[in-house]
């Protein structure tokens, strides 16, 4: 079961910036980590706080995920980088969690571009 959505706050990206990203990524060895209620939240939490880009509509499924973001005006951050920051912070949000079953790691979770 996967859960699709966007973050509230940040559903018109279109007024934001003319750059869309559509981000497509998928775990390392295509783990089941990501479609439950607990990792929907750490993601909806990490996007929010890693705020140079906004997060407009998203699927999550077991595996993977896929998601249009956007940098805010003025962000110089690449969407690389952005992307670093907010798995490493779902994945220390996991292990505060104290979740061992299929503990994912920073470098767990796999990014492509569209």
């Amino acid at each position: 079961m996967g859960h699709a959505g966007g973050c509230p706050s940040q559903k018109n990206l279109e007024h934001l910036h003319p750059l869309h990203e559509g981000v497509p990524l998928c775990t390392k060895e295509r783990r089941s980590l990501l479609s439950c209620p607990t990792m929907h939240n750490f993601l909806r939490e990490a996007w929010s706080d890693a705020s140079h880009w906004l997060v407009g509509r998203y699927v999550i499924l077991p595996d993977h995920l896929h998601l249009f973001c956007s940098p805010v005006v003025g962000c110089d951050i690449s969407l690389e980088r952005w992307v670093a920051f907010w798995k490493n912070a779902v994945a220390r949000k996991w292990k505060a969690a104290q979740i061992t079953e299929n503990s994912p790691h920073q470098g767990d979770i796999y990014e492509r571009r569209m």
